[in-house]
């Protein structure tokens, strides 16, 4: 492969990402709720640091879910457009690994 055929397809996963971001369900606190109730049963036997953060996590989710799914989709299809056009390339490659 290429370095621009693996360039279109990290863009490709990101801006397809991206856009499953924009589901009208992940838009819901239903979602979070869902997501909150099978991280509990996998709670159980964590550590309880990681118990508390698991918990911290949601609770800012569920007070803050329309802010977040809307920043999460902008950067996903942003990293996905700047990989597509060739802009701030080595940028869009740092970003992608964080």
């Amino acid at each position: 492969m290429t370095r621009t055929m693996l360039r279109y397809l990290l863009a490709g996963l990101w801006l397809t990402d991206g856009f499953l971001k924009l589901q009208p369900a992940l838009w819901t606190v239903r979602m979070v709720a869902g997501t909150t109730q099978s991280a509990a049963g996998t709670t159980v036997d964590q550590v309880s640091w990681l118990t508390e953060l698991l918990v911290w996590g949601s609770q800012i989710e569920a007070r803050h879910v329309v802010h977040l799914t809307a920043t999460v989709a902008a950067i996903e299809l942003g990293l996905g457009a700047l990989l597509v056009t060739g802009w701030w390339l080595r940028g869009a490659f740092v970003l992608s690994i964080l």
